[in-house]
């Protein structure tokens, strides 16, 4: 058993231990990057509670990664690895259990073993389980599945104990009500046991009654759980992305559309391939079209009947209580919660195949021996096993190890997707989301501008199949705004808070391009609607200040600018606005505050340099010359990549200090190299000539 367990760790680490060069994406940024009730560990009840997925175990596990590694991805992906590692020791002592079971009459002594490595090895390498251990917040899936499987093992080995029972009844309870508190497909859990019993222990209903029913009774009562997060109100009474009032989606459509994507799970099961991280599914709303009547029945009820025929054969194998009918039944039962007629947002997606996939891994295996047996192929089949499923896993293991690679990236995923999936509108937008936030961090002006064309691309393709998407066209918007383009830019931020009159963002976008136009009343109008639907926009708050600023209330303006970074203290810009408010006022020491407090909150190194140029400016004000020089200095450090303009900014800055300090000679040198910059850079006459005046002056002193 040793040596089985090692070979399970050790495959499962080869192939996901290419995983922890992940990054976060799709879900994961509002779920785990953008939610602060992860923060703070002693705050229990925000962390467990405060959220819409009723999830709290998995909300608990998050924010102590959290507490660990802050928002660095690899403490978390290695967490999902231990979980599916954990999750695939458990389904081989569930399958070894159940083939040593006394119905089996020994059959498969010498057996169990081997069988339950080559289903467990194989369940773990699959490609198609990469999404709930690869894909950061689908940890829910696979925490939940772990135990799942706990829970049945639990209840398998208190049917086998003759002593200690009480331990394994626990253990089944336990497993469970964690299993709820994980996810809610863990609703059938408690039912899958009851099936398993049924199938696998001998006796009939009215005896398994009598000496289970203390643990059936403890399962069901797990159930509570649901309750307690909150999610079983929410399913069935209007949620927003899930239940019989979901208006999105109704009961007939989702479960028409349900055979064909369970199909398509079969598929991916036996040929992987391309495997899609957002599927965008389209419902089947009807199944009877005038133009192509016969094709669209087809298309429906094809799909329809093949699975109607596989839950009739489920049922049969049932009803002979059967290896067979266990397995159907837990292929359909797991998937029951998001494939039947119970509708949820989206409905396709690999991770909640990580349970189902068990049953059919099993039956596969199962079915291979039992063949094997019957017609005696090979001599020596035990050989020829092992050398069939090594391979298996082998080639398994390297579809996972290349999927795994996609998550390294953003951009790389998403490229995928719509390459897997090209009517995706969705698929387009956030591969234009992606490459527009890569052309940000790119040096290098052509990569950038490729990008970001890329990204232009992308969302006039996600309009191209849905005219509707008002994300993509404000995103363009933004693209045009920062080209210059006002009025194309305006057009596009109009027709998003046209289709998105909720949306604050796009009021504040058109407030920018009134505020760049110079139209202060129109900008702060539109400013004050943003703010109206979000009062925590701290962007608008800022701007309004611009705003106050430009119309000479100083005393408003700094109100506004101080708000602004109470809501956001990484707000950049408030703080730049902030410092020249004050600076106005004349205020100079809190300049020098608020300029040291922007070094600490703002992680980037440009604007951190800026922050300390600030500070130089102000400490230069307030004749403290040497400091601010060492400011100046720190500016340089901070960004040594900074930009022409911002090089020069600093080499006038320098000069300025050093003149005031009576250093003329290197105040002059200072100047001409700031002078030299421009030149090489094609400054406008006008501009070098104002910085030759400069020089001139420290030259005569």
């Amino acid at each position: 058993m040793r040596l089985c367990a090692v070979v399970l760790v050790a495959a499962g680490l080869a192939a996901y231990l290419n995983s922890l060069g992940g990054v976060f994406l799709f879900d994961d940024e509002p779920r785990i990057e953008l939610d602060a009730t992860l923060r703070d560990l002693t705050d229990l009840r925000a962390v467990l509670l405060a959220s819409d997925l009723g999830r709290p175990l998995l909300r608990l596990t998050l924010a102590v990664n959290y507490a660990i590694d802050g928002l660095q991805p690899r403490g978390y992906h290695l967490l999902n690895i231990a979980i599916h590692i954990a999750a695939g020791l458990t389904l081989f002592g569930v399958v070894r259990r159940t083939l040593l079971m006394p119905r089996w009459q020994h059959r498969f002594d010498s057996a169990a073993a081997p069988l339950a490595l080559a289903v467990a090895l194989i369940w773990l390498v699959h490609p198609l389980n990469s999404q709930a251990v690869t894909y950061i917040v689908q940890r829910g899936e696979s925490m939940m599945g772990m135990f799942y499987l706990l829970t049945l093992y639990g209840s398998i080995r208190m049917a086998g104990a003759k002593v200690q029972r009480t331990r394994w009844w626990f253990l089944a309870g336990g497993c469970c009500a964690l299993g709820m508190a994980s996810k809610q497909v863990m609703v059938t859990a408690p039912l899958a046991v009851m099936l398993y019993d049924f199938v696998f222990l001998t006796g009939s209903w009215a005896s398994l009654w009598r000496s289970r029913g203390r643990l059936y009774g403890l399962l069901a009562a797990t159930w509570l759980v649901l309750v307690v997060a909150g999610r079983v109100a929410d399913f069935f009474s209007g949620g927003t992305s899930a239940g019989f009032g979901y208006e999105a989606l109704g009961p007939v459509q989702y479960g028409l559309t349900q055979p064909l994507v369970i199909l398509n799970y079969l598929k991916l099961t036996f040929w992987p391939h391309p495997l899609v991280l957002d599927y965008i599914f389209k419902a089947s709303h009807t199944w009877y079209q005038v133009d192509a009547p016969l094709v669209a029945t087809i298309k429906v009820f094809g799909p329809v009947v093949v699975i109607a025929a596989l839950l009739a054969a489920t049922c049969w194998q049932l009803v002979r209580r059967t290896a067979w009918g266990f397995l159907g039944g837990w292929f359909f039962l797991t998937l029951a919660p998001s494939s039947s007629i119970f509708p949820i947002a989206d409905l396709m997606f690999e991770h909640r195949m990580y349970l189902a996939l068990a049953a059919v891994v099993a039956a596969v295996v199962g079915g291979s021996y039992a063949l094997g047996r019957r017609r005696a192929l090979p001599r020596r089949p035990g050989i020829v096993a092992i050398c069939v499923t090594g391979l298996v896993a082998l080639v398994l293991a390297a579809l996972t190890i290349q999927r795994n690679s996609e998550y390294h990236s953003e951009l790389t995923m998403w490229r995928t997707v719509t390459q897997g999936r090209p009517d995706n509108p969705r698929g387009w937008y956030n591969r234009g989301k992606a490459a527009d936030k890569a052309s940000q961090s790119v040096a290098d002006l052509a990569a950038r501008s490729l990008l970001a064309d890329e990204a232009l691309a992308c969302w006039h393709q996600t309009l191209a199949r849905s005219p509707h998407y008002h994300e993509a066209i404000n995103n363009i918007g933004m693209v045009l705004l920062g080209r210059g383009q006002l009025d194309e830019a305006m057009a596009h931020f109009q027709r998003a808070a046209e289709l998105g009159p909720r949306e604050a963002e796009y009021h504040y976008n058109v407030g920018r391009v009134l505020l760049a136009r110079g139209d202060w009343a129109g900008a702060e109008a539109k400013l004050l609607e943003a703010l109206a639907l979000d009062p925590d926009y701290a962007k608008a708050t800022n701007n309004l200040g611009a705003i106050a600023l430009k119309q000479g209330n100083r005393k408003l303006a700094i109100e506004r600018f101080g708000r602004a970074i109470e809501l956001r203290p990484d707000l950049f810009e408030a703080y730049m606005n902030l410092a020249q408010a004050l600076l106005a006022d004349e205020r100079v020491e809190a300049v020098i505050r608020i300029c040291q407090l922007c070094q600490e909150q703002v992680a980037e190194p440009s604007e951190q340099s800026r922050c300390a140029a600030r500070k130089a400016a102000a400490l230069l004000v307030a004749g403290r010359y040497g400091e601010a020089d060492r400011a100046i200095d720190a500016a340089t450090r901070l960004d040594p990549a900074a930009g022409t303009e911002h090089r020069i900014a600093y080499d006038q800055l320098r000069a300025a200090a050093m003149a005031a300090d009576g250093r003329f000679a290197d105040a002059v040198a200072s100047q001409q190299r700031a002078i030299t910059a421009a030149q090489q850079a094609g400054w406008a006459p006008a501009g070098i000539e104002q910085l030759q005046k400069r020089l001139e002056r420290y030259e005569r002193r």
